[in-house]
């Protein structure tokens, strides 16, 4: 399953990349609820990659990991593509975009080191502000749902926030 999860990302990450307007560096926090089975309980964090593939879509890859109470002691993964709602966001021809947005988005997520859950991700963001233009971009209260295929169930997460650098 893992070398799965590799493949899938490489082939969509990569070649999207390439096209690219705009790329950035996410970090955020992250919880699912408990008893879910996707994370034990404790801190998470959130760390990624994020690049505009059209003024409305952007592709994204992250990691998420224990902070606490024992650092990397699991591990996720997650490749998914973001709809920018209210207006574009990644411009090419030098119209600057609303500093306010909204996203809605869908994926895949993981656990890279045993592979004992995986499965399609749905997400919103109801709340951004900033943007490539401005190089920080904050996403906040984003809320979704996690399938996970192997338990057959499903879980809800959360980021209070989660920072974009653009570069």
């Amino acid at each position: 399953m893992k070398r799965l999860f590799g493949i899938f990302v490489v082939l969509i990450v990569l070649p999207l990349s390439l096209y690219a307007t705009t790329f950035g560096i996410s970090l955020g926090t992250f919880d699912a609820e408990k008893g879910s089975g996707f994370l034990d309980g404790g801190t998470h964090v959130q760390l990624g990659v994020v690049s505009g593939i059209t003024p409305r879509w952007e592709a994204e890859a992250f990691i998420l990991t224990e902070a606490t109470p024992n650092p990397f002691g699991e591990t996720a993964g997650g490749v998914a593509l973001s709809y920018a709602v209210l207006s574009a966001v990644h411009e090419d021809h030098g119209t600057v975009p609303l500093f306010a947005n909204a996203y809605v988005g869908f994926g895949f997520m993981g656990d890279i080191m045993s592979g004992s859950h995986y499965g399609p991700v749905v997400r919103i963001t109801p709340i951004s502000v900033g943007g490539p233009q401005f190089l920080l971009r904050e996403r906040t209260f984003t809320f979704g749902a996690y399938y996970n295929i192997p338990r057959n169930s499903v879980a809800l997460f959360w980021n209070i926030f989660t920072l974009d650098f653009f570069l």
